[in-house]
């Protein structure tokens, strides 16, 4: 469903919670705080040194087969698979070469470098990852981008992109900041567009808007910042974007979403083939309440309750929703037997999430990548226990493998592995348990 160029995102996510930002950056050495996530940066007054999670690393991300991290000194680290120059080294690899092991791909983490290729960059604070492009936001509130831009998912009022031949150059394959755009406090990415919020609250997005994901109340692909006016005067705590919709967590712990429709995935006890072009409310299920965090697959969306429960709803073709069954869901579901839940994250047809005794669960597809960790190639239609892994203080799912952070700040990755996003020098295969990143 994905691949297609169409579906925003998913991803969700919740880096780290508001407490935590707030905090000295002393490694945690034990299980997680019970305290759901929700975002890490809330204020202009936090976005100076980030706060490491455990040893340098603050937060994780990952796109289409491959990761990208930040490290406490506002550094930026990215592997896998390089098409449109989304590894920020300078290279390129032609998306028809995905898979074959090309010189712009890296199997072990790179530092991004800085605009036009000198040095590297820097003083980063926050980053996200979509479909072949990232984002990172600077401590001073500006964003800078790179990747692939055929939709203007970059903000750079163009469309060039860095679907290049090798030694060919157009600035996409560097960082760029996004022109006349500043105040911004948190950002997300998913699919072919890209998300931010600003310090007076507004939402921003840009990039593809096929099925309305960009809130704006039009179908037209937008190459800059554009405001999604029908949310001014709501109190937004954090932001995600799925593969072709979005969705804001309100200050009242409630949903809205917008965007692609088919599978249900905006929520709101409907399905449109046509899209929802501005924001409506998520169904409030019976026994979903406080909301504290939000996540976005590529076609379905995550909720996680303050009792720590976690809701799903959208597309369900191989059990992501985690219901036991695979049936699509226009309005939110209970996954089945999971609770103690701290962290959601969720990838292209699977869920991984964090609870809070350390431990990781995920459902949904596996027989394809190995990314549910279970050592088998059967899909899960409700949680099961990630293999090997323990003291995990925080968990991302995307495309077709997952990363988690061990709290005494080793990286560790399982499934799809064909570009290297392993980051251990292997690639061309799959880790249907968790193996660890190598920092050369």
């Amino acid at each position: 469903m994905k691949k297609i160029l169409f579906f925003c995102a998913a991803a969700a996510l919740f880096t780290s919670c508001k407490k935590e930002a707030e905090t000295t950056a002393t490694a945690p050495t034990t299980a997680p705080s019970t305290a759901p996530i929700t975002a890490r940066t809330t204020a202009l007054t936090l976005l100076h040194t980030p706060t490491p999670v455990a040893g340098n690393i603050v937060e994780v991300w990952g796109g289409s087969a491959e990761f990208i991290v930040l490290r406490s000194d506002g550094t930026v680290w990215d592997w896998g698979v390089n098409d449109g120059g989304k590894l920020g080294n300078g290279l390129s690899t032609p998306w028809s070469a995905m898979g074959t092991n090309q010189p712009s791909d890296s199997h072990f983490p790179v530092q991004v470098l800085g605009p036009g290729g000198m040095g590297h960059l820097n003083s980063i604070v926050a980053i996200a990852g979509a479909e072949r492009h990232n984002i990172a936001l600077k401590n001073d509130g500006t964003v800078w981008t790179w990747g692939w831009n055929n939709f203007g998912m970059l903000g750079l009022g163009t469309t060039t992109d860095g679907m290049l031949p090798k030694g060919a150059h157009d600035g996409t394959d560097f960082p760029s900041q996004i022109p006349n755009f500043n105040s911004v406090i948190e950002i997300n990415a998913r699919g072919y567009h890209t998300m931010a919020k600003k310090s007076d609250g507004t939402i921003w997005t840009w990039g593809m808007n096929t099925w309305g994901q960009l809130g704006d109340g039009t179908k037209s692909n937008r190459w800059s910042p554009t405001k999604v006016t029908s949310l001014v005067g709501q109190t937004i705590d954090y932001i995600a974007g799925g593969g072709d919709f979005c969705m804001a967590l309100l200050s009242n712990h409630t949903v809205m979403s917008w965007g692609r429709n088919d599978f249900g995935e905006v929520g709101n006890g409907t399905f449109n083939t046509i899209g929802q072009f501005l924001p409506t409310r998520v169904v409030q299920t019976t026994g979903l309440t406080n909301i504290k965090a939000i996540a976005a697959g590529w076609s379905f969306a995550v909720a996680l309750s303050a009792d720590g429960t976690v809701w799903t709803w959208g597309l369900n073709d191989h059990g992501q929703l985690g219901d036991g069954t695979t049936t699509n869901r226009n309005k939110p579901v209970q996954v089945q037997g999971l609770s103690n839940v701290i962290q959601v994250s969720a990838g292209d047809n699977h869920i991984a999430v964090l609870k809070s005794d350390g431990t990781v669960w995920a459902w949904g597809w596996n027989a394809t990548y190995g990314q549910i960790g279970d050592g088998t190639a059967i899909d899960r239609h409700t949680p099961v226990q990630v293999s090997g892994l323990s003291n995990i203080i925080q968990v991302r799912a995307r495309d077709y493998q997952n990363l988690a952070v061990k709290a005494d700040g080793t990286l560790w990755e399982w499934g799809g592995n064909a570009d290297g996003q392993a980051g251990n020098g292997t690639f061309g295969n799959v880790n249907r348990t968790p193996v660890q990143v190598s920092w050369q």
